[in-house]
């Protein structure tokens, strides 16, 4: 009935219909910032004083007074997000804009920035190779894209307010930032799995983190302009309905990531790589069976201690094997070694190592995701034989507050359940 109604009449001065990020119609005025899911009635038009006799054109004594037309939306509690809901003034600042945005946008050309300027590096070193020309392709795409979305924004601000696109299946009408959001997280997962799990950036380094920091600042736009993306972001952080399930999925996520890390080494006759595809495929089907059998309550509360005993034990032993650099690969050099005396060559073999497991022994995402699983198993295990949440981070913010052992005493634990990750 609304949007027959809507059709057929016509709406009264300064306003507009729009759509939110579900779809939902719902009416704006662009002169007063009012919104409303009801259609609007027209108002009654305002009249000037009767003692303005010099006031200049229509501002004279009984003249209707005409209201302008604003170029931009209102601000309005209510209206969605991404859509101008962030705008003050006069629209023209890039912070009235975007708002809070705005710094994750900023985030995104740095690291877009950085990572363009090291992969041109690394390809000069390697002419030819794919994964080095692959990284500038994936730079070049989001530092233009986001440069050209802010300019945008701030020379065309009202066609990129008015901008909205119908997409097919449960995304409905999208916005131009939901758009770019939704692009920017799919073009930057992939990239971060393949440039950091497999080359040229698998240990720490400008570019390894700048790729982490433009995936992460591309969730953390899309959460800012995406409802039901923040709500989802929202529900995940704060934990799933037990602590035990919160574990499981922490233990589930790092052994996936060990698992693409290993299929990088696999290939080098690495024993330890090896070990680590075995182990990463048991934990990922264990896991994703224990959460369903704890989440449906068919398993009884021995098996979940055996279950987390079980992680906790695979979990540390493979923080020995694939993190403390007990695999590697050697190749013997043979040279002529030069010196004084009145032999003054002599022929030498020095065995060398030639590669190991970088991204396991270093600052990589498989020395990161190991330790993830260890640490999710060790707090599930500790939940689960002492009855509490370890609360890893408020117990360390407590030990390394600067208030009394009293104070810290005084100050309530987290409640079960929280701060699982």
């Amino acid at each position: 009935m609304d949007d027959m109604e809507s059709n057929t009449r016509t709406l009264p001065p300064n306003w507009r219909v729009a759509k939110d990020s579900d779809g939902k119609e719902y009416y704006f005025n662009e002169l007063t910032g009012e919104t409303s899911w009801t259609y609007p009635t027209a108002a009654e038009p305002t009249t000037a004083p009767a003692f303005q006799d010099n006031m200049p054109g229509a501002m004279v004594t009984g003249a209707v007074v005409e209201p302008q037309q604003s170029e931009y939306p209102p601000v309005s509690a209510d209206f969605p997000v991404g859509v101008g809901a962030q705008r003050g003034g006069n629209g023209r600042l890039l912070s009235d804009t975007f708002g809070e945005g705005l710094p994750k946008l900023l985030l995104l050309v740095a690291a877009s920035f950085v990572l363009m300027i090291q992969a041109c590096i690394t390809s000069g070193h390697k002419p030819g190779d794919a994964h080095s020309l692959y990284a500038i392709a994936v730079a070049v795409v989001s530092l233009g894209l986001t440069v050209g979305f802010m300019l945008f924004a701030k020379l065309r601000s009202a066609k990129f307010n008015a901008f909205t696109l119908q997409v097919p299946g449960p995304l409905g009408t999208c916005t131009l930032p939901q758009i770019f959001g939704l692009f920017m997280v799919a073009w930057w997962i992939p990239a971060a799995l393949v440039l950091t799990c497999y080359e040229p950036f698998t240990t720490v380094s400008n570019a390894y983190i700048a790729i982490w920091v433009a995936v992460a600042s591309s969730a953390l736009y899309l959460s800012h302009v995406y409802t039901r993306v923040a709500s989802a972001f929202q529900t995940f952080s704060q934990g799933a309905s037990s602590p035990s399930l919160g574990y499981l999925a922490g233990i589930f996520i790092a052994s996936v990531v060990v698992f693409l890390v290993s299929l990088n080494y696999t290939t080098k006759s690495f024993w330890a790589a090896t070990y680590a595809l075995v182990i990463s495929i048991i934990s990922c089907v264990f896991s994703a069976l224990c959460y369903f059998l704890i989440d449906t309550k068919r398993l009884g509360l021995k098996g979940v201690k055996f279950a987390a005993a079980m992680f906790f034990i695979i979990w540390f032993l493979s923080i020995f094997f694939l993190t403390f650099d007990l695999d590697n690969e050697y190749k013997d050099v043979t040279g002529t070694v030069t010196g004084t005396g009145f032999n003054s060559s002599a022929t030498a073999t020095v065995r060398t190592r030639d590669d190991f497991m970088k991204s396991f022994v270093y600052a990589g995402n498989g020395f990161v995701a190991t330790w993830a699983a260890a640490y999710f198993s060790f707090a599930w295990a500790y939940q689960e034989f002492y009855g509490e949440d370890i609360n890893l981070k408020s117990r360390l913010a407590r030990s390394f507050s600067w208030g009394t052992q009293k104070d810290a005493e005084a100050t309530p634990a987290a409640g079960p359940g929280r701060d699982s990750f």
